[in-house]
């Protein structure tokens, strides 16, 4: 698969590591110090080879979704690297601080919503259990089903 990585100092395999850094670069970096092409890369994460070097030259850049996250996790897996390690460092360059009180309102409504929800099932449960439990069985009282002869089906068939 390729030679093993010599070892080097946290310091300088981790250069590229500050908030303002990019993952390609770190990336590129990594990829390079472990001499691994980027075909290499491509062929063990079935990107292709175009979308890796627009990753690590910063005209293709991941994003902040789930996708980009596992995206981040395949390649530095591809290159023997840490995934939580560049999966920290997409999430460090575009984490903006959030003010204190944003979307609380929103948190609120979603935990009310979630509150009644659990108290209509609830609701409609116990309405099902009482329904079943007043409502009397039915009897067995009904008349059996008679059957009667159908003359003409007879006639036809030549049945006597």
């Amino acid at each position: 698969m390729g030679t093993e990585v010599q070892r080097i100092s946290s310091g300088a395999a981790v250069t590229d590591t500050d908030p303002a850094a990019e993952f390609g670069r770190w990336y590129r970096r990594q990829r390079e110090l472990r001499g691994i092409s980027v075909y290499f890369v491509a062929a063990r994460t079935k990107l292709p080879p175009s979308r890796i070097q627009g990753i690590e030259d910063g005209g293709d850049p991941l994003g902040q979704d789930g996708h980009s996250r596992a995206t981040a996790r395949a390649i530095s897996r591809a290159i023997g690297a840490d995934p939580d390690e560049g999966v920290a460092l997409l999430s460090k360059r575009r984490s903006k601080r959030r003010r204190k009180g944003a979307g609380l309102w929103r948190r609120q409504l979603l935990r009310w919503g979630r509150h009644a929800s659990i108290g209509l099932i609830l609701a409609l449960l116990s309405w099902a259990v009482v329904s079943f439990l007043l409502n009397p069985p039915i009897s067995s009282n009904h008349p059996d089903l008679v059957y009667r002869t159908d003359y003409v089906k007879r006639l036809l068939w030549g049945e006597p």
